[in-house]
């Protein structure tokens, strides 16, 4: 071996062992080669050889030794971190009791706050499936008297918009409709939406076949459609030549030009497209709202700046029609924001009711961990003793919370699937926006890791503090032992009561909001709706204008229909309405009352009703006379007002004998015979508002009824007899939504009623979880007192004195909890005002009602520690 290849080999020092095994005869090989060229190369070319390979090999020793380095640090730390990962698995094994619960207790809390982050993600966060979806926006009619901002629009409203609004890009009527497809099966009856020919332009959504309707096709009110996926695969089997097909709706041929993705579902419900032409005569309809208006706002144009236009323009028509349009506006709000505006603040409410269950379960793990601390006070000690720094402890105490937290993470996952499906099930129609696609989505399981991370640090981090003070350590080198404080507060037990303190409030505050919602919906329940709605059966039949093309021909069906209805046995009256209470449907116009043409009216409710109406529902006739048979098209016209109409619109006058009209223009003048008590219309929770009645055989012949039949019996009993009557009749028409009006009011206090259901679980689990911390706090202090416990009873103390004592103790610590539960629940309870009706924030009720539930659940839980202080001998704890 030459000297050259000698000071290499030294050289080659500078790298780590393990690199010079691998690599030193190679590296030797490789340098030996190339120190023979440069020698041959003469002297100068060897001296510029050694003068790059002796700061290289130094440069590049130095660097592998710095990584080896680092790999052995890292190495380390992963086998530390797998290390303390396998005793925490063995340690929870050994304490099967505690891990339970506490896995238990974190499942709960992840698990509900992953299932209300799915249902928050799927109906506020996710983004819509349309092209630059952030211009999309609805626009609503809005009043400020009666404090709507969702109202239907006028086909007036739309062509001012059209002709004087700069902010669209383009304007779209839709207006929902339903027609029976036959040919498919039984007859049934399909939602659709008419739409302009700009609608699918809006949505920049293209068909999956076919194409869409054209400007000439909507002109000429061609019978073609634009059906749905769901449509296409349930209702016409998927064929491939459904381009072109014909389908019957109302027993009239219509062509279908195109299908629609499966993820097109807007508006939602709808099962096809068809044209919707607005005639120039509509477009003058000033005192008409029925239409709904999507648009496309031009790019750059912000929110801000079309509302801005759009109230301009309100003013402008309010300046221009005083006595039409006082207090009427304009409101733009984004598709994302419209889809979600039901649900919104009520899901946002649920999430952070969560997030405050999630925390109590924090709290209630950090209190578990605490007392094992004291278990395990030797072993921290020893630890310590023999070397163990305060950090490698507080790693392995939150290693063990994060192993913990994530075991109940997993688990939490089914019961976040099964909690989404629950929410889902129990949420009311129309509340969350396509419920078949929310689901547990990626987004939510990664906030579930996130959780999962949060919570065992927050539940992890106080115990590891408290057991690796050094003073554990201290106490095992001196060989003293700790005594436990009995029954006075030690540092360690104010720790405990601290969080004991904070479950006791943050429950309180949930109890208290429960409680208003209770009180909120018992008053809402009590509320009159102006008709008897016990024993009443509703339905909604549709005439087929091909079978029925005149008024005559639709009469007379609608009279037939309620003669044999009436005969029905157990029924005891039969009416129709073209919109009954808590319905949804509901039909608005303007009016002139005559001799007071000069008074501003917004508009009334129109009901059209068959004689019988008043009877069947219950509602009163309050003065004058109600409708009767000789109420025919050939005699004068008649219409009776609701009492709130009298009080608004005729006040000083004699409601009977007054003639109004609901046609400006072309004025066909009723006289009032009578006067009925006003009804709740939409919800139990609305103000009484002015209604117009009128007769059916005086009005334009419906071709949709809306059946109410009241029973001497249970009239959901009474459906298939309904059914029947009307297949008597006609073979071929559907009967749809068959209900009693109990459901339907029921379907109107839905959205209440889930909120508030949801909330009181969430309580009764937060005040649950606080009376286990409470429970468990107490039993530890009567554990740790038994010596003092057993000293005072030796020294002539009563049991009863001792149980007062610890009881004592335990309430003062929920009366400390509750006060500052009482303070927060005061000030978060304005995120509950949307939610309550007749009631306000500070009802005094509800509060009272929390705190004394919670005290009696405390109660119990201090009591069942405090008498086990009977079962403790003196003289055995004396002699230990």
């Amino acid at each position: 071996m030459s000297i050259a290849t000698r000071v290499y080999r030294v050289l080659l020092r500078a790298f780590p062992p393990g690199f010079r095994r691998r690599f030193e005869a190679d590296m030797t090989a490789v340098f030996v080669d190339r120190h023979r060229t440069a020698r041959a190369a003469g002297t100068g070319a060897a001296l510029m050889f050694w003068m790059r390979v002796v700061p290289d090999v130094v440069a590049h020793g130095i660097a592998e030794r710095r990584e080896a380095r680092r790999s052995c640090r890292r190495s380390l730390m992963w086998q530390s971190i797998a290390q303390d990962v396998r005793f925490a698995v063995r340690s929870f094994r050994q304490r099967p009791g505690f891990t339970a619960a506490a896995l238990v207790t974190l499942a709960l809390g992840i698990g509900a706050n992953t299932a209300i982050f799915s249902v928050v993600h799927a109906v506020l966060l996710r983004e819509l499936p349309y092209p630059n979806a952030d211009q999309l926006v609805r626009v609503y009619a809005t009043h400020r008297v009666y404090q709507f901002d969702h109202g239907s629009v006028s086909p007036f409203d739309f062509d001012y918009w059209e002709q004087h609004a700069t902010s669209f890009e383009a304007l779209s009527v839709d207006q929902f409709c339903s027609h029976t497809l036959t040919g498919a099966g039984e007859p049934v009856r399909m939602t659709c939406a008419a739409v302009s020919p700009t609608f699918f332009d809006i949505m920049r959504v293209q068909p999956a076949a076919g194409r869409t309707f054209t400007a000439d096709e909507t002109r000429s009110e061609a019978r073609v459609i634009v059906i749905s996926h769901e449509m296409w695969q349930s209702k016409l089997g998927g064929r491939e030549d459904v381009i072109g097909a014909r389908v019957d709706l109302d027993d009239r041929p219509w062509t279908v030009i195109g299908v629609m993705p499966a993820s097109f579902r807007f508006p939602e419900r709808a099962s096809f497209w068809k044209p919707y032409y607005l005639t120039p005569e509509q477009r003058r309809a000033i005192g008409s709202w029925f239409l709904g208006t999507i648009a496309r706002l031009k790019p750059g144009v912000s929110l801000e700046q079309v509302q801005a236009e759009m109230n301009r323009l309100g003013v402008e028509l309010e300046t221009a029609y005083p006595k039409n349009r006082k207090d009427r506006g304009f409101s733009v709000v984004g598709l994302k924001a419209d889809r979600a505006s039901r649900s919104a603040s009520g899901l946002r409410l649920l999430q952070g009711v969560a997030l405050v269950v999630l925390l109590i379960a924090c709290v209630n793990v950090a209190n578990l961990l605490l007392a094992q601390t004291s278990i395990r006070r030797h072993e921290f000690g020893v630890r310590a003793a023999i070397g163990g720094s305060r950090r490698r402890i507080v790693q392995q105490l939150l290693t063990e919370s994060l192993v913990l937290a994530g075991a109940g993470a997993a688990i939490g996952i089914p019961i976040a699937l099964w909690g989404v499906s629950a929410l889902v099930a129990l949420a009311p129609p129309f509340l969350l926006p396509e419920p078949e696609s929310i689901g547990v989505s990626w987004p939510a399981l990664a906030m579930t890791a996130i959780a999962a991370m949060v919570t065992g640090l927050l539940f992890g981090l106080a115990p590891a503090v408290v057991s690796s003070s050094p003073r554990i350590s201290m106490l095992l080198r001196s060989g003293v032992r700790e005594v436990a404080a009995g029954l006075t507060w030690s540092r360690r037990q104010w720790l405990r009561a601290t969080l004991v303190a904070a479950e006791v409030a943050l429950a309180l505050v949930l109890l208290a909001g429960a409680g208003l919602l209770l009180h909120s919906f018992s008053r809402l329940l009590d509320q009159a709706p102006g008709f008897r709605s016990d024993r009443l059966l509703t339905a909604q039949l549709t005439l087929p204008s091909a079978r029925y093309p005149t008024p005559e021909a639709r009469t007379r069906f609608w009279s037939d229909l309620i003669s044999r209805l009436q005969a029905m046995p157990g029924v005891e009256h039969a009416s129709g309405s073209n919109a009954l209470p808590f319905s949804l449907w509901e039909w608005q116009s303007d009016f002139r009352v005559a001799g007071r043409e000069d008074v501003p009216n917004d508009g009334a409710g129109v009901r059209t009703v068959t004689p019988s109406f008043f009877t069947t529902l219950g509602i009163p006739v309050l003065a004058g006379r109600s409708f009767e048979e000789s109420d025919v098209a050939t005699a004068e016209p008649v219409a009776i007002v609701s009492d709130a109409f009298a009080r608004e619109h005729m006040a000083g006058l004699d409601p009977i004998g007054q003639r109004l009209t609901l046609d400006a223009r072309k004025p066909q003048w009723m006289t009032i015979v009578g006067v009925v008590g006003a009804t709740r219309h939409r919800g139990l929770d609305e103000e009484l508002r002015p209604e117009i009645y009128r007769v059916l055989a005086q009005s334009q012949a419906l071709s949709t009824l809306l059946l109410a039949l009241r029973s001497s019996t249970d009239p959901e009993a009474m459906a298939p007899q309904l059914v029947d009557v009307v297949h008597s009749l006609d073979r071929a028409l559907p009967v749809q939504e068959i209900k009693s009006m109990d459901a339907l009011i029921a379907g109107r206090t839905a959205e209440r009623r889930f909120y508030m259901t949801l909330l009181t679980l969430f309580a009764i689990l937060a005040g649950a979880l606080a009376a286990t911390g409470i429970y468990g706090v107490m039993s530890y202090i009567v554990t740790h007192a038994r010596r003092e416990i057993g000293i005072r009873l030796a020294l002539g103390a009563r049991p009863v004195q001792v149980r007062t004592r610890v009881l004592r103790q335990g309430l003062g610590l929920v009366a400390i909890g509750a006060a500052i539960g009482l303070a927060g629940a005061w000030s978060l309870s304005g995120l509950l005002e949307k939610q309550l009706f007749q009631i306000t924030t500070a009802d005094p009720g509800a509060y009272a009602g929390a705190v004394l539930l919670l005290l009696i659940v405390a109660a119990v839980a201090c009591w069942l520690p405090a008498t086990r202080t009977t079962r403790i001998d003196p003289a055995t704890v004396l002699r230990d």
